[in-house]
């Protein structure tokens, strides 16, 4: 090949690869605003589908929320029942102790109303004997029942001591006298028995 021909050649080559340089920009261009158009309609999908999730939460939760007041509602409403209730039992349970106790209350007035001047000590000590009969089985269907303390071992749940005193012949911390008598319902204690407790002096 001729110098001149080879110079042409090369010149032509040239060109083309300028052309190709100066094109390249623009299909870099078109490619970019290709993929660019694709990531914004991921986006908007992307969007749209958090807005969706978005509105479906907050209608779960006001729902719960609807659904915690009405609870609330409910309960503040059970609670009034409950108080209401509870109320009118005490009202009536009072009401039922106080009538059975109004005939022992009955038989100490008529007891009182004789003409104590004709009344014997007999009568009389019959009269209280009977009203405290009928009181303590009042008390008992109560399910009320005394219990024993003088000679038990001195228990602070069941006694309170009012004072102690020394009896030789008596073991330490044992009750040896009674003043109020102690009452229970079950195991729950109505009133502690007021007690003496015994303290051996040491030698």
């Amino acid at each position: 090949m001729s110098r001149k021909n080879a110079n042409k050649q090369s010149r032509e080559e040239a060109d083309v690869t300028q052309v190709a340089d100066e094109q390249t920009p623009a299909a870099v261009e078109a490619e970019e605003q290709s993929g660019t158009a694709t990531d914004c309609d991921t986006c908007e999908e992307e969007v749209a589908s958090l807005g969706s999730e978005l509105e479906q939460l907050r209608g779960e939760l006001a729902a719960a929320n609807d659904r915690y007041l009405r609870t609330l509602a409910e309960f503040d409403n059970f609670r009034r029942r409950t108080r209401q209730e509870q109320a009118v039992t005490r009202v009536r349970a009072r009401e039922e102790t106080v009538m059975q106790l109004l005939p022992v209350l009955d038989d100490l007035q008529r007891l009182l109303e004789q003409d104590l001047a004709k009344l014997t000590m007999e009568a009389l000590l019959s009269g209280a004997k009977m009203a405290t009969e009928k009181f303590g089985q009042l008390l008992e269907g109560m399910q009320v029942k005394p219990f024993v303390s003088q000679g038990e071992e001195f228990n602070p749940e069941l006694h309170d001591a009012l004072t102690t005193m020394c009896d030789p012949n008596q073991e330490d911390g044992i009750i040896i006298a009674e003043h109020l008598k102690g009452y229970k319902s079950g195991d729950t204690v109505i009133r502690h028995a007021q007690v003496v407790v015994n303290r051996r002096e040491e030698n």
